[in-house]
């Protein structure tokens, strides 16, 4: 008993001896392992880059919007053929071609871009409804239940 007494006095006093002496130091004379600590601070610029920033900004004329999907289509009647189910884009990131599903088949169509205009409420196609139904259908194309 008188051993183990012992033993936690002599580690309780050389603890204290370790925290007075850490204690005691000035700012800017910690060292490790005998050499000073240099401190390095991050450069005060902005915290994020640029990198980013891209897929934060909304443009409403931006071909890449998302506006196309689910678009009403409207022939040059102005009769509603079908929504925009798809936008195949060129290699300058232009929207090409559109696959649209027809409302009263069980069939989506490939309309050329140049002959539609994407407004506020819908796709306008410079076409009548049934050159539309003639036009090249989608081969795998399933109708999801709207």
């Amino acid at each position: 008993m008188k051993n183990k007494l012992a033993a936690a006095i002599v580690i309780a006093a050389s603890l204290s001896g370790v925290f007075a002496a850490s204690g005691t130091a000035q700012a800017g004379e910690y060292a490790l392992f005998n050499k000073p600590i240099a401190l390095a601070y991050a450069p005060e610029a902005k915290a994020l880059d640029n990198r980013f920033e891209q897929f934060e900004d909304f443009e409403e004329e931006h071909e890449l919007n998302d506006a196309w999907l689910g678009m009403p289509v409207h022939s040059a009647e102005g009769e509603l053929i079908g929504f925009v189910e798809d936008a195949y884009l060129d290699a300058n990131g232009d929207v090409e071609e559109l696959l649209v599903s027809l409302s009263d088949q069980n069939y989506a169509v490939y309309i050329d871009a140049g002959k539609t205009e994407l407004t506020e409420s819908e796709v306008a196609v410079a076409l009548p409804a049934s050159t539309i139904a003639g036009l090249e259908r989608a081969e795998d194309f399933q109708l999801v239940q709207r």
